[in-house]
Order: C-alpha cells, then sequence, then structure tokens
C-alpha cells in the first residue's frame, strides 16, 4: 500500500501527518460521514509556482503518493459549483485531471521524468496551496520544431501572395487542438511524414500568429506528447473558450495518391461559420489546391465543446499533391496564416 498523508483541519491549525491508510477507513469514521458538504470555487496559480485550491471551508484532503511519478489528492465533501473555474493544465506536469466521486473531488496529478511533488498545504483558511516542479515545457517564443522534408519536391510548388491578417477586433480566447500526439502519431504517409508532426508545427504558428494580434490561445499540447480526446475537450471548457479549432492532417491509403484536397469539418449549426470561415480562407491562400469544401461530422472534440468549433483538415498525407506540401516547412508556415485568418474573420464578424 504506497503513503497517503491525511490532512484534518482544527480551529486554529492544519496537521498533515503520514499514515498507512485506505480511503474505506477514513469513509468508516463518524465524523467524516457527517461532515458538511464544501465547495472547490476555483484552481489558479501564484506569483510563487504554486497551484491554490480555493474552498468555502477548510477542506479534508488526503495525498497519495507512488514512486512512479502519479498522485492523487482526494477532497473529502468537497463539491464543483456552476461557477467552478480553472486553469488550463500546467505545463510542468505530465497529467493534470479533475473527476467527482460520489461527494469527494479526485484530482490526479503525473509529473515529468525528474521532477516530484511535496505534499499540498494550507496557506490561508479555505487556501490549499501544492508547489509545482520547476521543470516546464519551452515557451511559445522558442523556435518550433523543425520538420525535415521527407518528400522529395520534384516540382515547385506555386506559392500563393501572403494574405496580411485582420486585426482583431473583441478579446477572445482561442483553443487551438493540434491532432494526436505522443503513441499516437495519427496518420503515416508518403516518404514517412507523420501527421503528428506536421499538425503541430502548423498549430504553433497559429499560435503565435493569433497572439500577435491581441488574442488569448491556449495549446492542448506544445510537444509530442499524447493526450486523450476528454481533456482536450476540458481544455476548452476549462479556459471558457471563445472558439476552439483542432488541426489534422487527412489520409486514404497509400494506393490511393489521387486523393488530396482540403476540408472543415463542423458539428452544430452555430460552429458552421467558422468552419467556413477556415475553409475559405485556406482556399484563398492554395487556391491550385482541391476544395473537399465544409461539412458536418461528429467528431468528438467538436460533438462536445460548447463554443463554436471546428475541425481542419490541411490535406493528405498519402496524396501525390499534398503530401510534398505538407512536408514544405514554407507551406505549413502558409497554412498557418490561412487559418489563423479565418479564424479572425470569424471573430470580428
Amino acid at each position: 500500500m504506497s503513503k497517503r498523508w491525511l490532512a484534518r483541519s482544527a480551529a486554529v491549525a492544519i496537521a498533515c501527518l503520514p499514515a498507512l491508510i485506505s480511503l474505506e477507513a477514513i469513509s468508516a469514521q463518524p465524523a467524516i460521514a457527517q461532515a458538511a458538504v464544501n465547495n472547490l470555487r476555483s484552481i489558479d496559480a501564484d506569483a510563487e509556482g504554486q497551484l491554490i485550491f480555493r474552498t468555502d471551508a477548510p477542506p479534508r484532503f488526503e495525498w497519495t503518493p507512488d514512486l512512479g511519478g502519479n498522485y492523487q489528492l482526494t477532497l473529502f465533501d468537497t463539491q464543483l459549483p456552476l461557477n467552478f473555474r480553472t486553469l488550463p493544465p500546467p505545463l510542468s506536469l505530465a497529467r493534470f485531471e479533475i473527476n467527482r466521486q460520489g461527494n469527494n473531488i479526485v484530482i490526479r496529478l503525473r509529473t515529468r521524468p525528474g521532477s516530484r511533488l511535496e505534499p499540498p498545504v494550507m496557506t490561508a483558511a479555505g487556501l490549499l496551496g501544492l508547489m509545482l516542479p520547476k521543470a516546464s515545457l519551452p515557451a511559445l517564443t522558442t523556435a518550433p520544431p523543425r520538420l525535415t522534408p521527407l518528400v522529395p519536391n520534384l516540382n515547385p510548388i506555386p506559392q500563393p501572395s501572403v494574405v496580411g491578417l485582420p486585426p482583431l477586433t473583441r478579446p477572445a480566447v482561442i483553443v487551438i487542438d493540434p491532432g494526436h500526439g505522443g503513441r499516437d502519431p495519427g496518420a503515416i504517409g508518403i516518404g514517412g511524414i507523420r501527421e503528428t508532426d506536421i499538425v503541430l508545427d502548423i498549430s504553433t504558428q497559429v499560435t503565435r500568429l493569433l497572439q500577435a494580434q491581441g488574442a488569448q490561445v491556449v495549446m492542448t499540447r506544445q510537444d509530442d506528447r499524447e493526450v486523450d480526446l476528454a481533456p482536450r475537450v476540458a481544455i476548452a471548457q476549462r479556459a471558457r473558450a471563445t472558439v476552439f479549432v483542432s488541426i489534422h492532417a487527412n489520409a486514404l491509403s497509400m494506393s490511393r495518391p489521387d486523393v488530396n484536397g482540403i476540408e472543415t469539418y463542423f458539428f452544430s449549426a452555430a460552429s458552421r461559420p467558422l468552419a467556413q470561415a477556415i475553409q475559405d480562407r485556406m482556399m484563398q491562400f492554395f487556391p491550385d489546391m482541391r476544395n473537399r469544401g465544409v461539412k458536418q461530422a461528429r467528431f468528438y472534440v467538436i460533438r462536445q465543446t460548447t463554443m463554436p468549433s471546428s475541425l481542419v483538415e490541411v490535406g493528405f498525407v498519402t496524396g501525390a499533391e499534398d503530401a510534398p506540401r505538407l512536408a514544405d516547412p514554407t507551406f505549413r508556415a502558409q497554412m498557418s496564416q490561412a487559418i489563423a485568418a479565418g479564424i479572425l474573420d470569424f471573430l470580428n464578424r
């Protein structure tokens, strides 16, 4: 059994005591069974690098570490109110999930290799502080990953003229979702090009372009990590995103190199104008590419999000026409401009 930390609040102090105990033993205690339900109001980060959990009253909590870098924080008799807010997953953590279990809240965390977490402490009444690891991912201001073209460009690709991005006329929070990642590379195309690499490069550039226009942008991943579908949606929901855009590259079969083109998907009627705006800009930038249009689909990330959402397919990694483009850094930079321009067009309407 792993070591657990159990905290009990008193009138004047909070004590964290290591003990080998189980959730069953805790739930069997009469005082705990009769405890009033508390509310977790928010999760924020302070200037010292702590996660701050704000509750109505000092919570009873259990801290459960293990040797694999996984941690669990259980807040007993605590609920999430409708106005609960939290920050996007901290970049210094490999995992950050919040779940309800009966009258409790369970928060699961995983550190990155070489870092660890200490037990949380009460910093004030109703404030629980958890110091984050110092290590973090590179900031968005660092250079994007370089992709070596894997397909020889035997024929010059026509390059469109650069269209200036429209300024953002109202505040917006934009979530950019690079598809796949980690153990899921997505589609593998001609010459071995990988969807995950292509869409991460484009997404990173889209993020910088939008930030330069004054938008607040959150990425669901900033490196080659695996992120499940539900956490991608959760990031957008917690960020209270104005729009959500998931970026992918298409594939069919190596035996069908004749299938090429760009397309954009939506689920709800409210999302169709966003998809159309992005598709229109991509065709403006690349009029010689095949226009596969705007389509309705039930992809999880655009079906479960509540804000206008779209899923963009920037070309076929298995297409004889598209694969050389996708392997070309210049094309990816221009595709980034087209997607960013489409998002701004929608927001400025």
